[in-house]
This record gives C-alpha cells, structure tokens and sequence, in this order.
C-alpha cells in the first residue's frame, strides 16, 4: 500500500537581527507531534542547540536548561544565536512529508525559502552559510545548490581527494559563491541529529567542529 504523504508548510519565520555576519541553514523540522518548543530544531533529540550553547559560551559542559513549550526556551536560543552574531533559517518552505518521517529524505520537496533575496540580499554583512546536512537528495548542501542555480549563481565547490574526518573537522569549508561582488564562504557541518550520531558523529566532534568556524 502507498504510504500517505502530508503537505506542511513552514510554520517558522527567518530569524534575523541586526547585522549578522552567519547564516545557519536547516532543512525542515520534525513532525509537529515531535515539537517542544515554537522555534528552529524542536525536537530536544537533536544536539544542534547544545552544541551551539557549547561553542557561544565557550563552555564545553554547557546545555540549554529551558525546554519547556514556552517562550523561555524561544528565547535561550534566541539568544544563543545572538551571541555567535548568526541568523537561522530552514530552506525548506513546503513539502509533503511521508507518515509523519523526520528524515529529510521521506520529504518531497515543493518549494525552497527565497534565501538569497530574502535573507541574502538584505543583510550583506552575511559572510558565511553554515549547512547542517550534506548528504542525500534533501540535504542542506543540495537543496542550497538548487536554489543558487534557480538563481543564476554559480556555487564553487571544493574539489579533490576525499577529506578525512579529522581534516573535515579542523576545515569543514565545502565551496563558496559570490552575490555581486560579496564572496560568501559554505560550511558543511556534520549533521547534529540523531542518527548522525549512531554513525559516530559524537559530542565532541560536534563541539570541535562546531568551534573551529562559527566562534
């Protein structure tokens, strides 16, 4: 039997304050079922706000201690993002989703968020885009090529060998674009999420990673 699949649109609104000089890029959050708070990475699953708590304060023991479905918790990771001076969006702005599946590959993809003429172009004192997924049909990574193309942008990607783990760590730049005359750097960032982590994707690789670009 085919499996049922479930239109969403994205309930969050881009947070960006002031001059950010970093953009970090999800893709679509989990079934609301799954929310325990009205903002980006809701499922407390996922490591993405601890990891980023960690590298704002500088505090390798550090965790969000507001999680509650309130604007408590909004906030802590509202502030979060203020502190590493970066804004967030998902760049996924409608889908059908697959049974209620979190994984980005049981999306199908009907629209992407306008981030270069929403985000991009109104704020130049972006930089730097930071990717939480990169691979698969849905990831992060694809989904910012799509839209660059869609766009007449041309992304220059990194070539040659493989990297190993350690190499990704230190340096997980993965390409760069130009808007007119701005050069943005890509990151991609190993993937906070649970089954990152059962591949080896640990806390401390996150927290090492994390660190060496977005401090």
């Amino acid at each position: 039997m085919e499996k049922s699949l479930e239109f969403e649109t994205m309930p969050i609104l881009p947070f960006v304050e002031g001059h950010p000089a970093k953009l970090i890029i999800g893709t679509f959050p989990p079934h609301r079922s799954r929310w325990k708070y009205e903002f980006f990475f809701p499922n407390l699953q996922n490591r993405l706000w601890n990891t980023l708590g960690r590298v704002a304060h500088a505090q390798s023991t550090y965790s969000v201690t507001c999680n509650a479905f309130d604007a408590a918790a909004v906030e802590e990771r509202k502030g979060i993002l203020r502190t590493l001076n970066a804004a967030m969006v998902n760049i996924i702005y409608s889908c059908h989703r697959k049974d209620g599946s979190a994984l980005d590959n049981d999306l199908t993809v009907i629209d992407l968020h306008p981030i270069v003429s929403e985000i991009l172009m109104p704020h130049p004192s972006i930089t730097s885009i930071f990717l939480t997924s990169e691979s698969g049909p849905n990831s992060c990574l694809s989904l910012l090529k799509r839209h660059l193309t869609a766009q007449g942008i041309r992304f220059h990607g990194i070539g040659g060998a493989k990297r190993s783990r350690e190499e990704r760590i230190e340096d997980p730049c993965c390409g760069h674009f130009f808007l007119e005359d701005r050069r943005i750097q890509v990151y991609s960032l190993y993937s906070p999420s649970p089954t990152a982590m059962r591949s080896g994707v640990t806390e401390e690789v996150l927290f090492r990673q994390y660190g060496c670009v977005l401090r």
